[in-house]
């Protein structure tokens, strides 16, 4: 997750202010402003996790979620939708969807080595203007090699439980209003 106020300046989670390691999930909460409080849960599935922030703010701000970066390559096939970008390649297959709360999706080329192993990548994103207030925002994201599959898990979000289920596993996570 990537804020900003301007589009152009953004903040990122620098230190956690509390975080909790459950079996079925990870949850830290942190402030990238002092009048920002963002709580984060991130569910790990098989090849692919859901992550949920719990946004409070007092300003403007302009959200990003990333997916995983991708090596750029000639035979590379970008797909876009509103709630989806996808980007396929011999490196195999990058992927974020959106759930809840964001508005926009895309692929953007990440400036030179900021990708360890490789210098030029392409990286699928999520974007999304919040207002003062709360907000919630779900996505799932994905990364396999060429040949493996995904099952994407189905959320359902009720009055205050969410549930996640993926292959017959079901995880269930109280989300407050």
């Amino acid at each position: 997750m990537a804020l900003a106020e301007d589009d152009h300046y953004f903040r990122t989670k620098a230190c956690d202010q509390a975080y909790e390691i459950c079996e079925d999930r990870v949850v830290h909460e942190w402030a990238p402003w002092e009048d920002v409080q963002i709580k984060t849960t991130i569910i790990p599935l098989k090849n692919a996790h859901v992550r949920l922030h719990e946004i409070e703010t007092k300003r403007k701000l302009i959200a990003y979620e990333g997916g995983f970066s991708i090596p750029i390559t000639p035979e590379e096939a970008h797909q876009v939708t509103t709630n989806q970008a996808q980007i396929k390649s011999t490196f195999g297959c990058s992927e974020i969807t959106a759930i809840t709360g964001f508005t926009q999706a895309g692929i953007v080329r990440t400036e030179p080595n900021t990708n360890l192993c490789h210098p030029r990548t392409h990286l699928p994103h999520l974007k999304t203007t919040l207002s003062s207030g709360h907000h919630r925002l779900i996505s799932v994201v994905s990364g396999y090699l060429p040949g493996e599959r995904v099952a994407m898990p189905v959320i359902m979000q009720e009055q205050d439980q969410m549930t996640i289920e993926q292959e017959g596993k079901i995880i269930k996570i109280n989300t407050p209003q």
